[in-house]
């Protein structure tokens, strides 16, 4: 047998080597590691012709780490992984077709990173046993999942974005112990359906189906499971309907870049929102029912990118918001009263076309420090316009040309940012 070339790359905890090496086979591989030995701890192969995994082929070897990407490896047999302590197994950028039953079943591995082979099939009962902190199988050619796949997993992150998934059967996540991140995006996903009903999971803490071709949520999808953030941009919704985020307990919610038009009354209500990204629809008015029954403390709410022409006085009612964003809309005005009682902490109006703003408009906005109103249409800043404590105010890109006697008098502010204005040029 002739022996493989090994290259020293450096040291891990000044004693468990990190080596690269040059082999005809992982039986080879094998015979090298036992005769050097418990020392080695990672071995990287790399850009290597190594087609096949034979069974046995890392018994009694103490490996931590074991990275065979770009090999042109397309067979992993029966009891390959048999006898082996890999934490960390990288078979990236291979051949793999298919991930076959008795390679993985029973195996504790921290990170199994199959991400851009062939894959377009997970035999039934391929994982069960097996436990991971990450599955990643991102950009493969999965079409269709189904429960026998993940059938008595632990599975803590899944990802599967950057497939073809078109089909997921109900029950395929269910029963997935330790699921908390569920990555799905960019596929070809268009109906939910129950998949996500019931999930047996603690806290789903990041489903991600953005970028797919969704285009409706049903009343009762997310039913009775704990998911805490959805991630839905980038797909075809034109409507927010009530019930389908009733009962749950979402931190954060993201449907931007969808063709929203409506949302129904009390969609979002006793939600605990931190987060409510609505950017980039074509919503045309924010009335008093859009926000109904949502009285928690946010971190933001994003309005901006819409076509909003019209804010109903009273919108954001007994809402606590740090971040309000409603740049990149057709505002004209701002009337008085029309953040009536809120708390806001950054106001963020950029973008617009106010060409406005009554006197008084803000006085009501509690805990205010911050107002972005540049790049919009305002002539004149008016006397009382501002009788607030801001610690910072943006003019830029306006058409202001006035400022009224004793105005500055009533902004007491830190910053005040007037670029661009005509008003500098007298």
């Amino acid at each position: 047998m002739r022996h493989g070339k090994i290259a020293i790359r450096g040291f891990v905890d000044y004693n468990e080597l990190i080596l690269d090496v040059t082999i005809d086979s992982i039986t080879q591989l094998r015979n090298l590691l036992l005769l050097s030995g418990d020392e080695v701890r990672i071995v990287r192969i790399e850009e290597q012709e190594i087609p096949v995994l034979p069974s046995d082929s890392l018994d009694g070897v103490n490996l931590e780490q074991l990275d065979i990407s770009r090999c042109g490896l397309s067979v992993l047999e029966e009891g390959s992984l048999s006898g082996s302590a890999l934490k960390h197994f990288y078979l990236e950028n291979n051949d793999i077709h298919i991930l076959p039953k008795g390679v993985f079943n029973g195996q504790n591995i921290e990170i199994l990173n199959l991400m851009q082979n062939k894959i377009s099939d997970i035999e039934d009962r391929a994982l069960e046993g097996f436990v991971t902190n990450q599955l990643a199988m991102k950009d493969n050619q999965l079409s269709e999942l189904t429960p026998a796949m993940f059938e008595g997993s632990s599975i803590h992150t899944l990802r599967l974005e950057f497939n073809q998934i078109s089909k997921i059967h109900d029950n395929t996540f269910k029963k997935i112990n330790n699921l908390t991140y569920l990555m799905l995006h960019d596929n070809n996903i268009d109906n939910l359906g129950s998949i996500f009903c019931q999930l047996e999971t603690k806290e789903l803490y990041n489903l991600s189906l953005v970028n797919n071709k969704i285009a409706a949520l049903e009343p009762g999808c997310f039913e009775g499971s704990k998911i805490i953030g959805i991630y839905i941009e980038s797909n075809r919704l034109t409507q927010i309907k009530k019930g389908v985020f009733n009962g749950l307990n979402f931190g954060a919610i993201d449907v931007a870049n969808n063709q929203i038009t409506s949302i129904e009354e009390g969609s979002f209500a006793n939600l605990p929102l931190k987060y409510l990204y609505l950017t980039g629809n074509k919503l045309e008015k924010v009335s008093k029912t859009l926000l109904s029954g949502l009285d928690y403390v946010m971190e933001d709410l994003y309005l901006g990118e819409n076509q909003i022409t019209e804010i109903e006085p009273g919108s954001f009612g007994g809402l606590t918001i740090q971040g309000l964003h409603l740049n990149n809309n057709k505002l004209t005005c701002i009337k008085k009263g029309l953040f009536c009682g809120e708390e806001i902490e950054e106001l963020d109006l950029s973008n617009n076309e106010i060409s406005e703003i009554e006197v008084g408009a803000f006085d009501e906005v509690k805990g205010l420090v911050f107002i972005n109103l540049s790049n919009n249409k305002l002539r004149k800043i008016k006397k009382g316009m501002f009788n607030i404590s801001l610690d910072k105010i943006n003019f830029e890109n306006n058409e202001i040309d006035f400022i009224e006697n004793e105005t500055m008098e009533d902004i007491r502010f830190e910053s005040l940012q007037l670029l661009n204005n005509p008003i500098l040029n007298k």
